[in-house]
Order: C-alpha cells, then sequence, then structure tokens
C-alpha cells in the first residue's frame, strides 16, 4: 500500500507537469491513495500513470481539493498488462471560483472499474471529465454495428397505419396479396 500528499502552494504556477507513476509487481494485489491539495490561486498539472501488474489487480484512490481561484488539470494512463485487473476512484472538491479537469485514458487492462465524484463547493466551481479508452475486438464490432444501425435509422420514416393511404401503391410500399 502506498499513500501519498501532494500540495500546490497559495498563488503558485506549477509550469512541468507533476509525474507520479506506478508499477505494480506481477501478480500482485496493489493499492494507492493519493491526495492532491491545490492552495489559493495556484495552478497546476498533473499526470498519473501505472504499468506492469501482469496477472493482478491494482487499485487506485485520489482526493483532489482545488481550492478558491486555483486550476488543476488531472490526467490518468492506463498502460496496465492486458491480463490486469484496475479499479479507480477520483473524488474531488472544488471550490468558489476554482476549475477542474479529469482527463482518464484507459489504455490498458482486461478489466477496468473506475468512478468519479465531484463536489462543486462554491459559486462558479468548474469539473470537466473526459475518458478515453481502447475497444476490444468484440466491443470495436458492437459498436460499429450500432453506428450501422444508427445511419440506416436515419432515412426512417415512421407512419402510423391508421394515417396512410392504403388505395396508392409506391417504390417502399408493402403489398400483401390476399386469396
Amino acid at each position: 500500500f502506498e499513500s501519498s500528499i501532494f500540495t500546490v502552494e497559495k498563488g503558485k504556477s506549477v509550469a512541468e507537469p507533476v509525474t507520479i507513476s506506478y508499477a505494480p509487481q506481477e501478480k500482485s494485489y496493489t493499492c494507492a491513495d493519493q491526495v492532491i491539495v491545490a492552495e489559493e490561486n495556484s495552478e497546476s498539472t498533473f499526470i498519473v500513470d501505472y504499468s506492469g501488474c501482469k496477472e493482478g489487480h491494482f487499485g487506485l484512490s485520489t482526493k483532489i481539493i482545488v481550492k478558491e481561484n486555483a486550476k488543476v488539470t488531472f490526467v490518468t494512463v492506463n498502460l496496465l498488462e492486458k491480463d490486469a485487473v484496475h479499479y479507480d476512484a477520483i473524488g474531488t472538491d472544488v471550490a468558489e471560483n476554482a476549475r477542474l479537469e479529469v482527463v482518464q485514458i484507459e489504455l490498458g487492462a482486461d478489466r477496468t472499474y473506475t468512478g468519479t465524484y465531484n463536489l462543486l463547493g462554491g459559486r462558479k466551481s468548474d469539473c470537466k471529465g473526459y475518458v478515453g479508452y481502447a475497444a476490444k475486438d468484440e466491443q470495436r464490432d458492437i459498436e460499429a454495428r450500432i453506428e450501422e444501425l444508427e445511419n440506416l435509422l436515419k432515412n426512417v420514416e415512421v407512419v402510423v397505419e391508421d394515417e396512410a393511404d392504403t388505395d396508392v401503391v409506391s417504390i417502399g410500399s408493402i403489398v400483401g396479396i390476399r386469396d
């Protein structure tokens, strides 16, 4: 179990991103907990990446506190082995006139479970979340079929049977033949 606290001082603008890396061992059950505190009028970017963890589990819990007029960009990049299991929980507290952007990029692990809880604690507090992931073959096929069906439905016209003119046959009409 690893635990870390990162603090950005009041009024400080951190020019370069702070990089935090985790590399869980093979067949391990690893947990990490981190707290990021951005003091008033500060600006910072954090990039968290994790890789490795062959046949293992990796869990990360992050608490981000963004104080008044502070700006934080928080990025996670999952590069775990394809047979790993990943858990990611992010909780935020964004104060008045503060801004937070959370970017989650899920490229690794066989199974990933993520969740974010955001508390907007003041007037003009702002939190935006972005998630990107790589689809597996089956998922990619399903998404392609959904897109194909959506494109077909763009050309569909819904006609209520009671309102249709049944005395006219035209292209696209369905005709039933009775004895």
